[in-house]
């Protein structure tokens, strides 16, 4: 097992996932390579910038014919109490179409409660004035094209840039996302450092370039890297984050006791 002392950022808080979650997007893991991943990877990261202590943890528990079995966690400090807390999701992934087929949900140790999988659909305008209704499903490739108010531009850096994080030394592929949303939204710039050591990559569009955010961002430089995230470093608006490496290794273990007994169907 590889450690190394650190913290970064994660995308859920503490407060989010402390409600139970009832239902899982198919698309959670549509931008990962999850067809190379292998039995026992795994990869986590913390974050000294959330409201509570925050870690976050990928890890592939198994790997079948069809499917990859993924557990997402995160772990956060209940206020209240000042104890650990956590949640963990154990989600089916075809290889096919790298699209969620079962998905579980519990904490540590428990017996998981089975998540209703949704779809993406384009919201419409509902005919009685009340709350939008949940007009075609968008294709996954569909969902992820810019609107006609976004703008983005990605840039790979032309060398390979070392990162040291513990004591450990990381040759790393940098590259730079801007986005600049519709009109009521916040510019983001988002750096990350890629490393081939890191398990979890993203998957490759058609032109060779990672899939983030959207398909058909616009890139600048050439993308080498074939591996997860090292590093990465968001700003939104006036908030600055920060999300570094923790640790990684090849020996994940299950967090929930059991998995789904029924086979998931074909996507």
């Amino acid at each position: 097992m590889k450690s190394v002392t650190c913290f970064a950022v994660v995308l859920l808080t503490g407060a989010t996932a402390s409600a139970q979650q009832t239902e899982v997007e198919e698309t959670a893991f549509y931008e990962y390579d999850v067809a190379a991943l292998k039995a026992g990877d795994w990869v986590e990261y913390a974050d000294p910038d959330a409201m509570d202590v925050v870690t976050s943890r990928l890890a592939c528990t198994e790997v079948e014919k069809n499917v990859v079995w993924i557990e997402r966690s995160v772990a956060w400090i209940d206020k209240a109490t000042g104890k650990r807390e956590a949640e963990v999701q154990l989600l089916g992934v075809s290889k096919a179409s790298n699209l969620v087929l079962l998905g579980y949900a519990g904490k540590p140790g428990e017996v998981g409660r089975k998540l209703r999988v949704t779809e993406r659909h384009i919201m419409g305008v509902s005919q009685g004035g009340g709350n939008p209704v949940a007009g075609p499903k968008i294709p996954p490739e569909e969902d992820r094209r810019l609107s006609a108010s976004e703008r983005a531009t990605c840039t790979v850096s032309p060398a390979k840039e070392e990162v040291t994080v513990g004591e450990e030394k990381f040759q790393c592929e940098k590259w730079t996302l801007e986005h600049t949303p519709g009109s009521d939204q916040k510019k983001r710039v988002e750096t990350f450092w890629m490393s081939d050591k890191i398990p979890f990559r993203r998957r490759l569009d058609k032109a060779g370039n990672p899939m983030i955010f959207h398909k058909d961002l616009p890139w600048e430089g050439k993308w080498t890297s074939n591996g997860g995230i090292l590093k990465r470093a968001s700003v939104i608006g006036e908030r600055k984050f920060a999300r570094v490496l923790k640790a990684f290794g090849t020996d994940a273990k299950p967090a929930l006791k059991t998995k789904a007994t029924e086979e998931p169907e074909k996507k």
